[in-house]
């Protein structure tokens, strides 16, 4: 589902957190549970020191120590997720109410409105009927329709966008609460691949996360500049330096408004092409950690550098990552097949789009790019059947970069 179809007036008043909210109380409960295990274990060892006094003994109690200390900082985890889930759910409803509110008096007024799934509002009779309703009052009811009508789309369109922002970048915001677990604790959730070039990419292939905020990008002026030419152009969330990438970019395009919107517009579609090209050349349960996602990646890459170079690509696909939320062997597995897409368009320089959509779909084949493998691990697609991939993993936080 595209934002376009997702953030509608009637599909956000429909949305219903009954089951969000009944998953965050069962966070909190786990959260006791487990602060209240940890609590229990620590002291059972603290008081063994009467019956278990040597080596052994203190070894023994230092290492629950070091598990107390990394469960506790596990409840503090659980709890700011439950806490930020909670306040972002609370954020969406106000904007909901709002949405409800004013359909409400769309409804009740005098002028018959309506509105499309994006917020505008029109009425349902044309000004000529309208006219031949109000004779010589025409001219001042007409600036009061056009008056509501424009009024009431502005506010159904913020909340709208506020929603999406909140939404989206919301969940960043609890994705990155997982960065302050244990070490251990990361670690532990990600498998380790047996081929010792899979543990050095596992190791080596990871980006820090944006210390900054992810926002919708881009808004106002150039959001608006970016649609007049290419209408269906959604923005994206983006962390600072993508944002900073993507300006980049921009800027050397030169100053006029028509060249940066048409630049920005094939920098938005090569992630689009390449999804789609995804979806047509690979089975949908190969989309997710597997070779359509696999392909996916290293496609998208080849066609941003066909079109601005490898060295601009490698940094925002890089800041692109920055987003958070992969375990250590899905982000692995991304920057590695990032990087390979744009070395195949470095060694291609004259291949169509397509051309290098075929070269890639070989590097596919040929098991050169990384898949997720049935135990979790990262591994070589051709070691992988397509479609029988595996899960990368529950803690959503990358390793420390190299």
């Amino acid at each position: 589902m595209s934002d376009s179809d997702r953030y509608t007036v009637d599909t956000v008043r429909a949305w219903d957190f009954t089951s969000a909210r009944s998953v965050i109380t069962k966070i909190e409960a786990s959260s006791a549970a487990v602060g209240r295990s940890a609590q229990a274990t620590a002291r059972d060892f603290d008081g063994s020191t009467d019956y278990w006094d040597a080596v052994g003994g203190d070894a023994a109690r230092n290492l629950s120590l070091m598990h107390k200390s990394d469960l506790v900082r596990s409840t503090a985890v659980m709890d700011t997720v439950a806490e930020r889930s909670a306040s972002k759910l609370d954020e969406i409803q106000g904007y909901i109410d709002v949405l409800n509110a004013k359909v409400g008096e769309i409804k009740a007024s005098e002028y018959q409105l309506a509105y499309h799934p994006d917020g505008g509002v029109y009425s349902l009779k044309s000004n000529a009927e309208w006219a031949d309703e109000w004779g010589w009052r025409t001219p001042f009811k007409l600036v009061d329709k056009e008056a509501d009508e424009l009024g009431f789309t502005l506010a159904l369109r913020t909340a709208l966008a506020q929603v999406q922002t909140i939404d989206q970048a919301g969940a960043e915001t609890v994705r990155g609460t997982f960065e302050s677990l244990a070490q251990g604790v990361k670690e532990g959730a990600v498998p380790t691949p047996g081929d010792p070039r899979l543990q050095e990419i596992l190791r080596n292939y990871q980006t820090e996360k944006s210390d900054g905020q992810a926002t919708l990008w881009p808004d106002g002026t150039l959001l608006a500049a970016i649609r007049a030419v290419h209408p269906d152009f959604d923005p994206r969330l983006m962390t600072p330096e993508e944002v900073a990438s993507v300006s980049l970019l921009l800027a050397r395009q030169g100053a006029s408004p028509i060249d940066q919107a048409n630049a920005a517009y094939r920098w938005y579609n090569a992630m689009s092409a390449a999804d789609q090209a995804a979806k047509d050349r690979f089975p949908r349960e190969s989309l997710s950690d597997g070779h359509g996602d696999a392909f996916r990646h290293a496609y998208w890459n080849a066609l941003l550098t066909k079109e601005f170079g490898a060295e601009w690509t490698e940094q925002y696909t890089t800041a692109h990552e920055g987003l958070g939320g992969n375990p250590a062997n899905r982000e692995a597995m991304d920057l590695y097949n990032n990087e390979l897409g744009r070395s195949v368009a470095e060694a291609n320089p004259d291949a169509s789009a397509e051309e290098l959509a075929d070269l890639i779909a070989a590097e596919v084949s040929d098991g050169r790019t990384i898949v997720i493998g049935g135990d979790g691990a990262i591994d070589w697609s051709k070691n992988v059947k397509v479609g029988e991939t595996g899960q990368p993993g529950t803690v959503g936080v990358p390793l420390p970069a190299n």
